[in-house]
């Protein structure tokens, strides 16, 4: 939504991206008519980048339903008027937005109460990346929120939020990443390890500007890093992550299996290797 009300970064999202943002906004949209609205009414090449709901032949806004129809307009109305004169700081725009549209009757946000913790820790780390870096990216000319945008995009991990891991109940489900759950450092009963196949429990985001070994005031000046360095960091990484999880489960582990990758092409990756070869032994 942000790239949508920003036409002017550039950063068109794929129709996709703007059909699954429809459905996670509207109130009673499912992904099947979402596609549809993305493929019809999204048109970043003509310069309007959603277009009316009226431009939708009758039987195609029958089918999408005109009570969706109407919240749809509002939401890419009150979009169109934001882009005549928005507001510098993109967290001002999040704000807004969840504000005024998201959080009101007929969208998602409205009935879901934890959205605005995670709305505010958004906007936090928006705030935090332009009080930090905001004058060196407006001094070469770019936009504070172009650039954020364009790093949340590359895989760079935003922000981290202690508090919200102090707030939870005993009781609770935690959702969240391996590491993000190592650091919040608390025993559970049981755990479920999602996609033990994919290659994501070992493999790093690929950050040549930000190597955390290359880039360590400890490497020796000079050496190079190759693919078995790689290789040996990503196994030592995956063995403290397992031995992480394990320390921290008092009764049970669920496994869940994968073939398929995002893809749709066969993973078989060292953890699932690994999982299989205790199990043959």
């Amino acid at each position: 939504l942000a790239a949508l009300a920003h036409p002017q970064w550039g950063l068109q999202p794929a129709p996709f991206d703007v059909a699954y943002a429809l459905r996670e906004a509207i109130d009673g949209l499912d992904l099947i008519r979402a596609q549809l609205l993305a493929e019809v009414l999204y048109r970043p090449q003509t310069g309007a980048i959603l277009r009316p709901f009226e431009d939708l032949t009758p039987d195609m806004q029958q089918r999408i339903t005109y009570v969706l129809g109407e919240r749809y307009e509002r939401l890419r109305s009150w979009l169109e008027k934001y882009t005549v004169n928005p507001p510098d700081a993109l967290d001002f725009f999040f704000n807004r937005l969840f504000g005024e549209r998201l959080s009101q009757p007929g969208y998602r946000f409205h009935h879901a109460l934890d959205s605005g913790k995670v709305v505010a820790n958004l906007i936090d780390s928006i705030r935090n990346f332009r009080w930090v870096v905001g004058e060196q990216i407006e001094a070469e000319g770019a936009s504070v929120g172009q650039e954020y945008l364009r790093m949340v995009r590359d895989g760079l991990i935003a922000s981290q939020y202690v508090s919200s891991w102090e707030t939870q109940t005993a009781d609770a489900v935690l959702l969240a990443p391996a590491h993000t759950f190592l650091m919040s450092n608390r025993p559970v009963d049981i755990q479920f390890w999602l996609n033990v196949s994919s290659g994501g429990w070992y493999e790093r985001l690929y950050q040549p500007l930000t190597h955390p070994y290359v880039l360590n005031r400890h490497w020796e000046p000079g050496r190079i890093w190759t693919d078995k360095e790689e290789v040996e960091t990503s196994q030592d990484t995956l063995n403290r992550l397992l031995t992480g999880l394990l320390r921290r489960c008092r009764r049970k582990v669920y496994l869940g299996l994968s073939d398929l990758d995002e893809h749709g092409f066969d993973q078989k990756g060292v953890l699932l290797k690994a999982i299989n070869r205790v199990f043959r032994g």
